[in-house]
């Protein structure tokens, strides 16, 4: 199996495994970083969705709710005919 260098230049130490997002070879040192980081940025767009996941059905509830009223009225207002 060959071996290749840490791509972070200034590393003297050999790669340990290859990342399969950026494609690049990381000692272990460095992998750990390079995982920190994605793992920081995949939890800022998790939180992303969730609010704006949370904003959509908040605003849908609202949408039902208006329309839940309206429709009471309008059966209301027939019976009271």
């Amino acid at each position: 199996m060959p071996q290749y260098p840490c791509t972070i230049t200034e590393c003297p130490r050999i790669s340990r495994a290859l990342c399969h997002c950026c494609q690049n070879n990381y000692c272990i040192e460095h992998l750990r970083d390079h995982n920190d980081t994605y793992l920081s940025q995949l939890y800022e767009l998790t939180n992303q969705i969730n609010k704006l996941s949370e904003y959509f059905r908040g605003q849908h509830r609202l949408q039902l709710d208006q329309w839940r009223q309206e429709s009471h009225q309008a059966i209301d207002s027939y019976y009271e005919k």
